[in-house]
């Protein structure tokens, strides 16, 4: 049981660390928002329970009306893949947010190294959170609504002042 534990938070911890290169590497706005992360905390929240909530309300309407089955198998994979990377968006952000914290402490080191261990070490604390029984639950919930949230508000017409 141990050693499948390790084998997934090594996994886990893998996928976070390339989702994170390739992010950065594609430049992709939700890690520029990590500053406003915390600040909008419940604003992306929201936008995370509602994604969660009316995909799949969509997805079978459009299932239901025939001609847009097609849109709606779309939308049910495009929905799956976003649950399968929320959480690793939330890691990777509170990665950042934690590297530019310790970034004065370790400034021989570099700050992508920095967020990469900040990866690893945030990835394990979440496969360990994720074993409490009803507590893990709850707040692995909150951390894929937070991702879902933070990936989709990009998308999201702003107001224009």
């Amino acid at each position: 049981k141990i050693i499948s534990f390790i084998i997934s938070a090594i996994s886990y911890s893998l996928l976070v660390i390339v989702l994170f290169l390739i992010c950065k590497w594609l430049k992709c706005k939700f890690i520029e928002e990590y500053p406003n992360m915390v600040s909008n905390l419940p604003k992306y929240l929201l936008i995370g329970l509602l994604a969660l909530i009316l995909t799949p309300v969509a997805s079978i309407l459009l299932l239901a009306l025939k001609i847009t089955a097609n849109i709606s198998v779309l939308l049910i994979t495009l929905y799956f893949a976003l649950l399968l990377v929320a959480s690793c968006s939330t890691i990777i952000v509170i990665s950042k947010i934690a590297s530019e914290k310790l970034q004065p402490k370790f400034s021989k080191i570099n700050n992508t190294v920095l967020t990469i261990i900040s990866i690893v070490v945030l990835s394990i604390v979440y496969k360990l959170i994720k074993l409490i029984p009803v507590f893990g639950t709850i707040i692995t919930l909150a951390l894929v609504m937070v991702g879902i949230g933070l990936l989709i508000k990009p998308i999201i017409p702003q107001k224009q002042h």
